[in-house]
């Protein structure tokens, strides 16, 4: 009886600490950034984004979920991201990288770059097409509205075929705060 009750015991004490290490690990980790044993550099990240530069994802928007000041409302449905950054001297120019994934395919969508304040509602700034997956990708630049602190980028595919009956035909990101 006394062996049966150490081995159950042994057994809950191997099963807790093997559980034990793991977390122990995952905390670690999320707190240096490495595990112990591993390798001391750390990875760049998959997609690296400029110092100063903010990703944000395009999310589906409804023609009035979105304001000026803090761009689209965000949802679960995500196809792609924006790089927001601004540049050049004084920060006088605002990029955005628009990477649009499983969008519609085979279409022209607009690329809108929206500065506020200063530039809101704004002109097109560029477009891009997508290809037979609905993946495609664009760079717009303009000059920085004067006092423009928050941009955000919009992917609409300005076609009557598409919109507003297919959601992903207008793409939108929240406001990204750049100096």
């Amino acid at each position: 009886m006394k062996t049966r009750l150490w081995v159950v015991a042994g057994a809950a004490a191997v099963i807790v600490g093997v559980t034990g290490l793991s977390a122990y690990a995952d905390l670690y980790q999320d707190l240096v950034g490495i595990l112990p044993g591993g390798p001391t550099a750390l990875l760049p990240p998959a997609d690296p984004v400029p110092p100063g530069a903010e990703k944000k994802p395009l999310f589906v928007s409804g023609p009035f979920e979105a304001n000026c000041e803090e761009g689209t409302t965000v949802t679960n449905d995500q196809f792609g991201f924006a790089v927001l950054n601004t540049f050049g001297p004084g920060n006088s120019k605002v990029k955005a990288n628009v990477v649009i994934k499983n969008g519609i395919p085979n279409v022209t969508y607009e690329i809108y770059l929206v500065q506020n304040p200063g530039d809101c509602p704004t002109q097109r700034s560029g477009t891009l097409i997508t290809n037979a997956q609905g993946n495609g990708n664009g760079q717009v630049v303009k000059i920085r509205a004067p006092g423009s602190t928050r941009f955000w980028a919009i992917g609409f595919v300005h076609d009557g075929t598409y919109y507003p009956s297919n959601p992903k035909s207008l793409l939108r990101t929240t406001a990204a705060a750049l100096d």
